[in-house]
């Protein structure tokens, strides 16, 4: 890192060197970067915005004791806080720009991925991220009493995020 910030020839934190030249690297690089690798038309910023959608989903579903609808407002604005405080913006920024506004909604309606969070990771082999499976088994979800919340969250077809619906069905 200190060999980043005292190296002559530009003033931006990530670059790579090249022989004997650095070269500044730009979100420009980094957006092309991403549609290459995903063959969508994707960005770092949607990478953001399905980030701190899950959180905000985790982070509302292990919310405990919400019975009332001021303690729901409680949690909604503890869990807008701490994805804030993972992006580095205000919870104001990140409600509104980043966290998805049905997972939400769903968690005032008393739905949240909740039953989903307790099997993550139970088929996976020690040093399997916990994760791994449940995203990529598709359109239903393939986990019981879940569907899919959006295949398409912010800019488009991003990542699907499950979201226990208590078989209610897919919400739109």
């Amino acid at each position: 890192m200190r060999s980043l910030k005292r190296r002559r020839g530009g003033g931006r934190l990530l670059a790579y060197r090249n022989g004997r030249c650095w070269h500044d690297v730009t979100a420009t690089d980094i957006n092309d970067y991403l549609r290459e690798v995903s063959g969508g038309e994707f960005t770092a910023k949607d990478f953001r915005t399905w980030h701190a959608t899950v959180l905000a989903a985790v982070g509302l579903a292990v919310s405990e004791g919400a019975d009332t609808a001021a303690a729901r407002r409680r949690a909604i604005a503890r869990v807008c806080q701490e994805v804030a405080s993972y992006l580095g913006n205000t919870p104001a920024v990140a409600r509104a720009s980043y966290i998805d506004p049905r997972v939400i909604s769903l968690y005032q309606e008393g739905r949240t991925i909740a039953a989903s969070l307790g099997g993550l990771g139970k088929e996976n082999s020690f040093g399997d991220l916990a994760t791994a499976g449940h995203a990529d088994r598709g359109q239903d979800g393939g986990v019981p009493g879940t569907e899919v919340l959006g295949g398409e969250l912010a800019a488009g077809h991003l990542m699907q995020v499950v979201v226990d619906v208590g078989g209610g069905g897919v919400v739109p």
